[in-house]
């Protein structure tokens, strides 16, 4: 078949599901062959919920002719990590569409253009948080000469937006940094990514000569809550930088001061 849908019958109203007694927010999450494909929104609790997600070319598309093992997984959405509460698997044999045979057609030779390239010593380096490698922002051209703190407010600013992170605001007060960030996790391990990025902006910061003796991070939610905060030391930034400890000592350090509303 070239493609099919999932069709999940359950119980989705995960009554005082939540650590403070209230209903949980259900959703479903679709994986093949252990990786995501995709998701719903948040759907009614019902007693005996029916759900449909259809598998077309578009969710399809990276996958050849095989047996999928398809697993329909029950969540209930969090402010910070979602909570898997059940799944359901079934395997299904999958025939992708035949791909048509291209036509040839002349295409114009392009003029080649000359393009310079960063030598590799100018990108910064990266750090590891939880298992997953994370890039450090790579710097804004500026004039030479001494920088101040708008300078290196800017640079983490700029180069964690370049990443994705929603920045709200950076400040630096009495030589702290003050960051603040809306999340788009869902999960610990995007969490992580995200703590990643900061972290390694701050340190790409220090070595580029920014004096702040720490960095304090607040992590809003959607709706602009706090949900959590953490904080990254310049002396692990140094360290880091100067290849005293490695990345995933560095990020063990910023993930051990993370602070956690309850939600």
């Amino acid at each position: 078949m070239e493609s099919f849908d999932v069709r999940i019958h359950a119980n989705t109203t995960l009554l005082n599901y939540d650590a403070e007694g209230d209903n949980g927010e259900p959703y479903f999450r679709v994986n093949i062959n252990g990786e995501q494909v995709t998701a719903t929104g948040q759907v009614d609790r019902a007693d005996n919920a029916n759900i449909t997600v259809p598998m077309n070319r578009s969710v399809l598309s990276g996958w050849g002719q095989t047996d999928l093992n398809v697993t329909a997984i029950l969540v209930d959405r969090d402010a910070i990590f979602d909570d898997e509460v059940t799944q359901w698997s079934t395997n299904v044999a999958y025939s992708p569409p035949p791909t048509p045979t291209p036509t040839e057609t002349p295409t114009p030779t392009p003029t080649a253009t000359e393009v310079a390239s960063t030598p590799a010593e100018a990108l910064p380096d990266t750090v590891q948080v939880s298992e997953a490698e994370v890039d450090t922002p790579t710097a804004i051209e500026t004039e030479t000469g001494d920088q101040g703190p708008e300078y290196y407010e800017t640079l983490i600013q700029a180069g964690l937006s370049n990443e994705g992170v929603a920045v709200e605001s950076v400040d630096t007060t009495a030589g702290s940094t003050y960051l603040e960030y809306t999340t788009i996790s869902t999960t610990q391990g995007d969490l992580a990514s995200e703590i990643g990025m900061v972290a390694g902006a701050y340190a790409f910061a220090i070595g580029d000569g920014y004096e702040s003796s720490d960095m304090q991070v607040t992590v809003l939610g959607a709706d602009g809550s706090e949900i959590g905060t953490y904080e990254v030391q310049s002396e692990w930034a140094e360290q880091y930088n100067n290849g005293e400890i490695t990345g995933e000592e560095f990020s063990i350090r910023v993930l051990e001061t993370l602070e956690t509303e309850t939600v």
